[in-house]
């Protein structure tokens, strides 16, 4: 015989979803809506942010590959378009400038704070100038004029480098660089943006840079240090995850602005006697 505390009720049998709903009423929240608005818009901005990086990095490799089958050419001044030789790998002779030289800062190698070197390479024609980054340099070194030998090579050059594009700020939340103001040397850099750098160099300046990938023979520094990159699947995880945390926000702030309606108490009625 099934006694009274044996007795199921609806909602015990109910799934726990109909369960959490059945007492409970949407109670429209404007701070609530507004937070989860915020940060969904930015959890699918940073999403097509790396939608974007993946393709950029599908582009990037696909022309690495290009660039390999192709093989290294001498560096022609003269072009109007470097295109085609971008990320390729490209001959060049010349002499460093190094009264003009550069550093890009907040650089390290190994754990050893540091910055890397770029050098104006006058080319052997006189036509002009090219950037050359070429590796990383102690910071320590920097501050010490007597090192200066042990890392500036003097006469020509003939390099094997890769031809790089200037660089841009790879994220919009990071700082712009200001121009170098006139009649100053401005000699630290976040990043090797070749137009503002050419302000202040007083002769024609190509428009792309060049990487050194190997040392000079006999030069511990500077060291060029290996290009990094992140396979295109990793961004293409990251937009997955990001547009994952927008939809799940924007979910978790609807799902708690439903409260428990609340509860009626009926008075019992007292007979008067």
């Amino acid at each position: 015989m099934m006694r009274k505390n044996d007795l199921i009720t609806a909602d015990e049998v109910a799934p726990p979803v109909i369960a959490f709903f059945r007492n409970r009423v949407f109670q429209f929240s404007l701070e609530t809506t507004l937070l989860v608005g915020v940060a969904a818009v930015l959890c699918y901005s940073m999403g097509y942010w790396q939608w974007t990086r993946f393709h950029e990095k599908n582009a990037y490799f696909a022309t690495l590959e290009q660039q390999s089958e192709r093989g290294s050419a001498p560096l022609d001044p003269t072009l109007a378009d470097f295109g085609g030789l971008v990320h390729g790998q490209v001959t060049v002779s010349g002499t460093f400038d190094h009264e003009r030289e550069v550093f890009l800062i907040n650089r390290s190698n190994n754990d050893q704070p540091g910055v890397k070197v770029v050098t104006p390479l006058r080319l052997r024609d006189g036509s002009a100038a090219v950037l050359v980054d070429r590796g990383f340099l102690p910071f320590d070194w920097t501050m010490d004029e007597s090192k200066k030998t042990l890392y500036q090579p003097q006469g020509e050059q003939h390099l094997t480098t890769r031809l790089r594009p200037s660089q841009a700020k790879a994220f919009f939340l990071t700082p712009e660089t200001r121009d170098p103001e006139a009649g100053t040397w401005k000699r630290r850099w976040l990043r090797l943006e070749v137009d503002k750098m050419a302000k202040q160099l007083p002769y024609k300046v190509l428009p792309v840079f060049l990487e050194q990938e190997e040392a000079l023979e006999g030069w511990q520094y500077p060291l060029p240090i290996s290009h990094k990159v992140l396979p295109a699947s990793r961004h293409l995880n990251y937009t997955i995850q990001w547009i994952s945390f927008g939809t799940f926000g924007i979910f978790l702030g609807a799902l708690i602005q439903f409260r428990r309606k609340p509860a009626v108490i009926q008075s019992s009625q007292i007979p008067v006697s």
